[in-house]
Order: C-alpha cells, then sequence, then structure tokens
C-alpha cells in the first residue's frame, strides 16, 4: 500500500465530518453519537490522508445472514463497512478516484470477511465481488404545499390514500419528545424488526432516545400504534425507521398515513428530497418515489471462500424489481 497517514477512531469528530464535503447523512455528528450508544457493536472509524486527500469508513464486526434474499440460511461472521444503523447509505467517503483505490486496497487487507453495504457506484473493484443490494426510494419535492403535492397525484393514488384516512378517521399525530420514548415504543420497532424480510441489525432502544431527529407518534383513542424516526440533513430528510402494533386490521392503512405524513413533514420542512429508505418499494414508489439503485462489495481473506462468494454472488444479490407506478398527472 502506498504511503499515507491511518488513524483508528471510536467516531468521527464534528471537526472531520464538516471537512468531508459531499458525504450525505455519514458526515452529521447526532447520527454518530446516537448510532455509537444504540448499534451494540464496536464501530471503528478509519481516515487515510495522503498529502491534502483524505477518505474516510466505518467498519464492525456482525453475524449476518449472507442469503438474506433467498430462502436459504447461512449466518457468517463478517465485518460490514457501513453505516451503523442500517440506512441506505453508504458508509465511506473519498475525496477522489484514487482516494477511494486507496481506500479499498486498504479494506482488502483486512482479514475475514468483509461487506462494504449500499454503495452508490457499481465500478468492478480488485479482490472485491461486485452486486446489487436493496435499492433506496428518494422522492423529489417539487411542490410549495402539501396540497399541492395531493393535487398533482392522479385519482386512483389520491383515492388509496382517501380510503386510509377514511379507515382512521381518529388517528392523531404528534412529535414525541426523545426523552418519552419508552419500552412500549420500542416493542413496536420490535415488531417491524421481526417481520422483516431483509434483517440486517436491531438497534437498542438508546438509538432511538439518543439520535436528534424528529420522532413521530401515531396513536387512536390515547394509544399508541406507531411511530416513524426521521433525521434532516441539508437538502434531505431521511426516514430512518418506524414501529407499528402487531395484529392491526387496518395496517395498510396505517402504512400509508405514515408515509403521507413523511413527505408532509418534507415539503414544509423546505426540503428538496425525502430519502423513504429500503424495502417496501411497491408502496413507496405510489408516492412518487423513484428508484435508486444500491450496490455491495464482498470479499474474503480465505481464497477459497472468496472464489465461492464469486460464484454464489446470484446468491447474495437483491433481484426483485417495483412494479412501474405514475401516481402523477
Amino acid at each position: 500500500m502506498e504511503e499515507c497517514r491511518h488513524t483508528v477512531l471510536p467516531a468521527p469528530t464534528p471537526e472531520l465530518l464538516s471537512a468531508l464535503p459531499g458525504i450525505g447523512p455519514l458526515g452529521d455528528p447526532r447520527l454518530w453519537a446516537g448510532a455509537a450508544r444504540g448499534s451494540g457493536v464496536a464501530v471503528e472509524c478509519h481516515l487515510l490522508e495522503r498529502g491534502g486527500e483524505r477518505a474516510f469508513c466505518s467498519v464492525y464486526p456482525l453475524r449476518l445472514n449472507l442469503l438474506t434474499y433467498s430462502r436459504a440460511r447461512l449466518s457468517w461472521p463478517v465485518r460490514l463497512c457501513a453505516l451503523p444503523c442500517s440506512v441506505g447509505a453508504p458508509g465511506y467517503w473519498a475525496s477522489s478516484p484514487g482516494m477511494r483505490e486507496l481506500l479499498f486496497r486498504y479494506l482488502a487487507a483486512l482479514p475475514g470477511g468483509l461487506l462494504v453495504l449500499n454503495t452508490e457506484e457499481f465500478q468492478d473493484t480488485p479482490g472485491f465481488v461486485r452486486g446489487r443490494t436493496l435499492p433506496a426510494c428518494v422522492l423529489d419535492l417539487r411542490w410549495d404545499s402539501f396540497e399541492a403535492y395531493m393535487g398533482s397525484l392522479r385519482a386512483p393514488y389520491r383515492r388509496r390514500l382517501r380510503l386510509a384516512r377514511a379507515a382512521l378517521p381518529g388517528l392523531a399525530v404528534r412529535d414525541l419528545p426523545r426523552r418519552e420514548f419508552t419500552q412500549g415504543h420500542y416493542a413496536l420497532y420490535e415488531n417491524i424488526y421481526r417481520r422483516s424480510a431483509f434483517p440486517v441489525e436491531k438497534l437498542t432502544i438508546d438509538f432511538f432516545r439518543d439520535l436528534p431527529g424528529e420522532l413521530v407518534e401515531f396513536s387512536l383513542d390515547g394509544e399508541c400504534v406507531g411511530f416513524v424516526q426521521l433525521l434532516g440533513r441539508g437538502d434531505t430528510l431521511w426516514f430512518f425507521f418506524c414501529g407499528m402494533a402487531d395484529g392491526l386490521p387496518w395496517r395498510a392503512d396505517l402504512y400509508y398515513l405514515m408515509l403521507c405524513e413523511i413527505v408532509r413533514r418534507g415539503i414544509e420542512g423546505g426540503y428538496r428530497t425525502v430519502d423513504l429508505g429500503q424495502t417496501t418499494e411497491e408502496t413507496k414508489t405510489r408516492f412518487g418515489a423513484r428508484i435508486e439503485e444500491r450496490g455491495f462489495y464482498a470479499r474474503h481473506a480465505n481464497p477459497l471462500v472468496h472464489r465461492l462468494l464469486a460464484a454464489g454472488k446470484g446468491l447474495l444479490e437483491y433481484r426483485d424489481v417495483p412494479a412501474a407506478h405514475r401516481p402523477f398527472k
């Protein structure tokens, strides 16, 4: 490896993050503070410096089902290069193609298995198997009010939202102070985690209590039936996590109204985009979200295991394609 300065940090400083332009949600020190306490994993942040250039990544160990997108199961200890809270953004940044190459050469030298998640580029990288993972659902906001957004929807899509409101006429929405996030709220998150077809890592209750974003509670007759967690970063409002009660006959209606509230807050907050996260692409495209592809890079230090990874790449990849929707007039 070419000579460079290598620093390992338990978490990046705000000063460092502010010096990494275009780093997205990875650059929010509030997120790192919450993730460090709430992920339950030992995160290492690596900073590579060469001349005036830099590269940065977050790496942590996790036992992961490598066959998440197939019916089989293969639990394997790996290192993840990712943001330690299951958000669909890459866990690395480089100031130039040369520094990206240097960073991946460093990552390739790590022992054991390594999975680099949620990459936004799909170039071949020496020493790594490349594939596709869950895409992100992003809604570009071009309206000056939520009413204008609703007016731009075609009739069948407006009707679906009206039906959801009619099914839950007494639904109350309020901002939930972080100190009021209880074990009951956390149990709603656990419901979603258990039902997820693509679980990666389970966050602790401290993540929700520590992240200085928005917690929005949905309740009926004084009883909480769901919540969403949001974080604004630059021009984007990020949908992080949600929780919902089990056994609800109107579960789909509640989810529609949750997404509706997120879109409303994005527009009224003056954001340019809302990142609605990964999974449930079918529903999110009905709200006008576009699909942004995400990839992964995988490798193993053992040459035989690495060859098996390359041969079985199709089992690692996400291959579903959401139905095309045209919700706008």
